[in-house]
């Protein structure tokens, strides 16, 4: 028996919206280069003590769900911005999120700024780092 799988052909609106996607992604793509292992802060609930790289923007994103009996929380976006300024310190910015749930009224979070510094790199694999922020009251009034 064989199966025949159908594909529709793009339409117009697809094709419009599609090709100056792909001419942006080629035109933001990069050559590949090698680069150091990559380390995330999001989404998580503890911050890596590494930095990235010196001029290097680093964009990362997550979404977060918590229930409790019959209540549920959900955080879209938890945005982070991070730009190496030199070996081993960083800025950071976060990107306000979308938060809404049952029983709360849903809005966007603060944003934030701060920095990241990579005290020590010790053998064994245990590293250090300090990381200091503070919010900027730019989300709705509930947070």
């Amino acid at each position: 028996m064989r199966t025949m799988i159908h594909y529709p052909e793009p339409t117009g609106c697809t094709m419009r919206f599609l090709t100056p996607f792909l001419l942006i992604a080629l035109l933001v793509a990069q050559p590949l280069q090698a680069q150091d292992a990559l380390s995330t802060d999001r989404p998580d609930f503890t911050d890596s003590p590494i930095t990235v790289g010196q001029g290097t923007l680093q964009v990362e994103a997550g979404l977060s769900h918590q229930a409790t009996g019959n209540a549920s929380l959900l955080t879209t976006g938890e945005g982070l911005v991070r730009y190496g300024l030199r070996p081993g310190f960083e800025l950071r910015v976060g990107i306000p999120s979308l938060i809404s749930g049952d029983g709360v009224d849903g809005g966007l979070s603060d944003m934030s700024i701060g920095i990241k510094w990579t005290i020590a790199r010790l053998d064994g694999g245990t590293d250090i780092g300090l990381v200091a922020s503070t919010t900027v009251p730019t989300g709705s009034d509930d947070f």
